[in-house]
């Protein structure tokens, strides 16, 4: 089991923000934590769970996200701002890109900053048409924080919401 100890100053910061230690200095895990050795997927696990927005299936990406999410869509003036904390919340308000977009919404992945948990998300909008005959090249970072079994179980979503509206 993993002690305070045994974190380095960021993973202690992050440990004691979401477990606390009982009397002999194990980590007690909250809602979504697991031992911290089991809660770190590497960068290869990372793209293969954004992999299928890549095909534009948005299914099989939701497999991968945790049912009580705490998701946040930054931004002032696009409809899908705002803070959703479950996964049918987000697909819900998510239905209202069906009227913007001719084909499938299609993000790439760019680049991938992991740190233990979390995880910093480049991605790009690629073979994405809107209704109105344009291309969709929306550039977006999304970080993430993943719990047991690699769920993605937090994201703060930021997005050029310009090229949104």
């Amino acid at each position: 089991m993993v002690t305070r100890a045994t974190l380095n100053c960021a993973e202690r910061f992050e440990a004691e923000r979401l477990q606390a230690e009982d009397e002999s200095g194990q980590m007690i895990s909250s809602r979504y934590e697991v031992p911290y050795e089991k809660q770190s997927p590497s960068k290869e696990d990372i793209h293969t769970i954004f992999e299928p927005l890549s095909r534009g299936d948005i299914l099989t990406f939701f497999e991968n996200v945790a049912d009580d999410v705490d998701w946040i869509v930054k931004g002032t003036f696009f409809e899908m701002a705002g803070h959703y904390t479950s996964k049918k919340d987000l697909r819900e308000k998510m239905k209202v890109l069906n009227t913007v977009f001719a084909t499938p919404l299609k993000l790439v992945v760019k680049h991938i900053l992991r740190d233990g948990s979390r995880a910093a998300v480049e991605l790009k909008a690629e073979d994405t048409y809107c209704r109105n005959g344009l291309p969709f090249t929306n550039e977006y970072a999304w970080i993430c924080r993943f719990g047991g079994e690699n769920k993605i179980v937090e994201v703060r979503a930021y997005m050029d919401t310009l090229v949104s509206e």
